[in-house]
């Protein structure tokens, strides 16, 4: 049986994931204006637990497209809910979700911090 060839674009020295995920927000434009559906992704988050036990949440719209929507309060993140600009300061118990509204349009899956702890069984 013959080995399945590795097919590389780019050489591997020269893959920069940093490079293409730049890129990417070019290209989210690109099929929005030519009427592609894509997957928006969800605004990447950043957790600094500070002195006080309180969470600074910041969050980045990897489009540089979206708007980033937010709730504290436990529900859904819609149209209507808060606009995104600084970073978010979290008591204990305190449940932040948020969501990109791509081009103020199209919203992204509903993403939450912190995350439930699963109990062993």
């Amino acid at each position: 049986m013959a080995a399945l060839a590795e097919i590389d674009w780019t050489p591997k020295a020269l893959k920069n994931f940093d490079d293409f995920k730049g890129r990417l927000s070019t290209q989210y434009q690109r099929y929005d204006k030519q009427g592609i559906q894509f997957r928006i992704p969800v605004a990447v988050r950043e957790t600094v637990v500070n002195a006080d036990s309180t969470i600074k949440v910041t969050l980045t719209d990897p489009t540089k497209a979206s708007i980033i929507r937010y709730t504290t309060d436990g529900s859904d993140v819609t149209e209507q809910s808060l606009v995104y600009k600084q970073p978010v300061v979290l008591k204990k118990g305190e449940l932040i979700r948020y969501a990109l509204f791509f081009n103020n349009k199209r919203k992204s899956s509903t993403d939450y911090f912190p995350k439930p702890v699963k109990k062993a069984k």
